[in-house]
């Protein structure tokens, strides 16, 4: 007799099929289906309760949907443009800079947004304006 997938396989490949990183649970059934969703390298965070668990997965979605940075005249002034090019490129996000942050990242660097503002790049602007998460450093 051929033997299919179990369900809780199904449930982890159909959710990593769908680009889900991590989950958000209370620890008490589909326990197979937890192991299941490790082995296919989906994060597990336990919560002590379903609000938690939606409050965690909201914000998390939030937050992990598109992140930028951006850097100024401050960051520029204290030397900080190698730490910030190695987060960005540690995070894979994008850096964009002020006017005076100009030259923080070099502008050929595949994650350089450009300069932001109203005299400034508009492909910036957009990649600013449409992040969740923005750092201002």
């Amino acid at each position: 007799m051929k033997q299919g997938i179990s369900g809780a396989r199904f449930i982890a490949e159909t959710l990593k099929g769908y680009g889900v990183s991590h989950v958000f649970l209370v620890m008490l059934i589909l326990k197979k289906t937890l192991v299941e969703l490790e082995d296919v390298g989906i994060r597990r965070i336990v919560t002590h309760s379903e609000k938690a668990a939606a409050y965690m997965a909201d914000g998390y979605a939030g937050i992990s949907g598109k992140p930028v940075i951006v850097a100024g005249g401050g960051a520029c002034d204290s030397s900080a443009g190698p730490q910030i090019v190695r987060l960005a490129e540690t995070l894979s996000i994008p850096v964009a800079t002020s006017n005076d942050g100009k030259g923080i990242i070099t502008d050929t660097h595949p994650l350089c947004a450009g300069v932001v503002g109203t005299y400034s790049c508009r492909s910036a602007n957009q990649v600013v304006s449409e992040a969740d998460l923005v750092f201002y450093l």
